[in-house]
C-alpha cells in the first residue's frame, strides 16, 4: 500500500478518560487549534486525525513544527 502512495497512520488507546498529562500511560495526541478542552471542535479533531496530525506517546506532548509543518504533513527537502 505504501508503494502505491497510500499513507497509513497508526493509532492506539489507553482507554483513559482524563484531561491532562500522566506519564507512563499511552496517549494519542491529535492536533487542535484550541488548547482549552471545552472549546475543541470534534470535527477539527477528526479532520486532523485523517491528515495524520497525531503523535503517540507514553509521556507529555511537546508541540513542535518545522517551518509550520506539523506531524503528519509532507515535508520535502530542498537539498540537492
Amino acid at each position: 500500500m505504501l508503494n502505491q502512495g497510500d499513507r497509513i497512520f497508526a493509532t492506539m488507546t489507553s482507554d483513559s478518560h482524563i484531561i491532562g498529562e500522566r506519564g507512563g500511560l499511552r496517549f494519542v495526541y491529535v492536533y487542535s487549534k484550541k488548547d482549552d478542552p471545552a472549546q475543541i471542535d470534534q470535527y477539527d479533531i477528526a479532520a486532523n486525525a485523517k491528515k495524520g496530525r497525531m503523535v503517540m506517546s507514553t509521556g507529555p506532548f511537546l508541540k513542535a513544527d518545522i517551518n509550520g509543518f506539523l506531524p503528519g504533513d509532507d515535508l520535502k527537502s530542498t537539498a540537492t
